[in-house]
């Protein structure tokens, strides 16, 4: 018996947006040709010029509307994407002459059937290639005894790591029996790296992922977590490698995770706090936490803190692969879709101190990144299937 399987409706959505990028693409083409013969420009450097505006603009429509894959690697996607549209005009060419050589259809009727007839294999060269999803990590193995992971993000951290992995791995020892510590480093200039490595080399709880590029502290910790969960982790931690988060507290969410799915190290519930910052940081934190808070409406006081402990259920039913947020910003997505998603949340106070060493990561881009990727999670939470 013969199966007969439906379209699949996103697929068919992605399919007429992508059709719709092209389009305009096309008429984008035109326009820039037009103005570079306008200015004098040979026949065919304007040529050249309009068919580069108009890849350019496809990618960005394409990357961003219809496949909504702007989380992930931009130079790697652009790069097939140019393959992918190169490959489809040298197809598109070849039909042209085939119809107007072959079938003598004339140039203005084959053009439109030659791009028209190249359109479905462009499309599918875009969706399985240029903007493929990463390939799924591999399923857990089966967990004879609970475990924890402490992943932390490194980027130019050659001062810290070192002393701070020797800090919290008898914290981890004590409180949590098995344990990993995870140092993700985003290809660090400073010999990072390589300071990573030999830890792993001497330590047998730690380990190292070597990232190729530096983008955004999110997808660092999502591809830390994606790791931790494939190799079994119960508790997946996350805190900063720069001392600003006290070791000595990570028994205490080590143990408020018997009773909870997330816990957060808290500077603003009763018994938390911070040292070493100016009133201007202060109120900075303060307003980001406010903001956050109000515009979210969840009652977590530190939704911007990045001193966490996960449960295993909770992490795998948010997906890290499907985080939309790079940058700091990613402390305030993570707590708000476990709320979202019903999750028991924790917090216990913390003290927050400034980093010991090395320069902050902070800077104006990072703050208006998070101010507006606060209103797109409350806008996309108001749309079905959030999580």
């Amino acid at each position: 018996m013969t199966s007969i399987t439906a379209p699949n409706p996103a697929s068919r959505a992605q399919f007429l947006r992508f059709c719709a990028v092209g389009t305009s693409g096309y008429a984008v083409n035109i326009c820039a040709f037009a103005v570079a013969l306008a200015l004098c420009a040979q026949h065919l450097v304007a040529a050249a010029c309009g068919f580069a505006v108009a890849m350019v603009s496809n990618f960005v429509w394409n990357r961003r509307w219809t496949f909504g894959s702007a989380d992930r690697a931009r130079v790697r996607q652009a790069a097939r994407f140019f393959a992918v549209s190169v490959a489809a005009c040298m197809l598109a060419a070849t039909i042209l002459e085939l119809l107007v050589g072959t079938a003598g259809l004339s140039p203005l009727a084959a053009q439109p059937a030659a791009v028209i007839a190249a359109t479905p294999l462009s499309f599918l060269g875009s969706k399985k290639w240029s903007f493929a999803e990463p390939a799924a990590p591999a399923p857990a193995p089966p967990s004879t005894q609970s475990s924890t992971w402490l992943v932390v993000p490194t980027y130019n951290e050659a001062e810290n790591l070192e002393p701070f992995v020797r800090k919290v791995l008898p914290r981890l020892a004590a409180a949590a029996g098995e344990h990993r510590v995870l140092i993700v480093d985003d290809s660090s200039p400073d010999g990072t790296g390589e300071i990573a490595d030999r830890l792993a080399a001497e330590l047998a709880s730690v380990e190292v992922l070597h990232r190729a590029e530096k983008d955004g502290l999110g997808r660092a910790y999502a591809a830390g977590f994606e790791r931790a969960l494939a190799e079994g982790a119960e508790l997946v931690m996350q805190m900063d490698v720069d001392f600003s988060h006290d070791p000595k507290h990570i028994p205490a969410l080590i143990a408020a995770a018997a009773d909870a799915d997330l816990v957060i190290g808290s500077r603003y519930v009763a018994g938390g706090g911070v040292t070493d910052w100016g009133l201007a940081r202060r109120l900075l934190s303060r307003a980001g936490s406010w903001y956050a808070r109000t515009v979210l409406r969840v009652p977590v006081m530190d939704l911007t803190g990045g001193f966490k402990c996960f449960r295993r259920k909770l992490l795998e039913r948010l997906a890290p692969r499907s985080f939309h947020t790079a940058g700091f910003g990613f402390q305030v997505e993570t707590t708000y879709r476990a709320v979202r998603a019903g999750a028991r949340v924790h917090e216990v106070p913390i003290c927050f101190r400034d980093r010991r060493a090395g320069t902050s990561k902070m800077s104006s881009r990072i703050v208006v990144e998070a101010l507006w990727r606060v209103l797109a999670l409350r806008l996309r939470a108001e749309r079905p299937a959030f999580i």
